[in-house]
């Protein structure tokens, strides 16, 4: 349902009528994506789930942990939470100089789900153990 911009609802409005809309928002817990690895057994990129652990939100930043690997030490982020008129979503930086992980943080969104932001209906939590 698309809605005027300069159209103002009111809270009580938006809390009881509109209640019924999904939220596009971040929640803690444990989650997966997928993202490419290259396995050097075939010589070829694999597509596989890593784990990805939002431990903690405030109102305006996000705190993430990511193992990419079992064996490797896990990722933190803390990550600024932006809003547009599509929910809540996050940028990871894309640049090698910064960090290499976050950088392929960023072309895995953007290779998977065709957006430069990483949002919420890209966490699957199907997999929580």
């Amino acid at each position: 349902m698309e809605i005027n911009n300069n159209i103002y609802f009111d809270d009580l409005i938006k809390n009881t009528i509109f209640s019924y809309l999904p939220k596009n928002k971040f929640k803690e817990g444990q989650f997966y994506t997928p993202m490419n690895f290259y396995d050097y057994e075939l010589c070829d990129t694999v597509v596989e789930d890593y784990k990805f652990i939002i431990t903690k939100m405030t109102k305006h930043f996000i705190f993430l942990k990511i193992q990419l690997q079992p064996d490797e030490e896990p990722l933190i982020f803390k990550k600024k939470i932006k809003i547009d008129k599509e929910g809540e979503y996050i940028k990871f930086i894309d640049s090698f100089n910064v960090n290499k992980n976050e950088s392929l943080l960023y072309l895995n969104t953007f290779l998977f789900f065709n957006c430069p932001f990483f949002r919420p209906e890209f966490l699957n939590n199907k997999k929580n153990t």
